[in-house]
């Protein structure tokens, strides 16, 4: 399901239609490495871009997952895979 677009696009917005079709620990390995790429490419679009404060917001963004959950009608918690990469891909902007 996760490898049907043939070319890679990391893209804000493909990052995220990415990480909600997750489905498997293949999946999120894929994802992992399109959000590494998105970093070196467009680092400028990472309001977390040093490991401090990117960890920061991943204890933020977790911390309030349940308000995002109910706000955005996310299924996120379903899958363990598409949590993980839901929570590392807000973290390049939350704070």
């Amino acid at each position: 399901m996760f490898g049907g677009k043939s070319k890679a696009n990391f893209d804000g917005e493909a990052l995220a239609e990415r990480a909600s079709t997750i489905e498997t620990r293949e999946d999120f390995s894929q994802f992992a490495k399109l959000l590494s790429q998105n970093y070196k490419k467009r680092k400028r679009e990472w309001e977390n871009d040093k490991l401090e404060s990117y960890l920061e917001g991943v204890a933020a963004f977790s911390s309030d997952f349940d308000g995002y959950v109910l706000n955005m009608g996310n299924d996120a918690a379903a899958n363990p895979w598409r949590l993980l990469a839901t929570v590392l891909l807000a973290a390049k902007v939350y704070e």
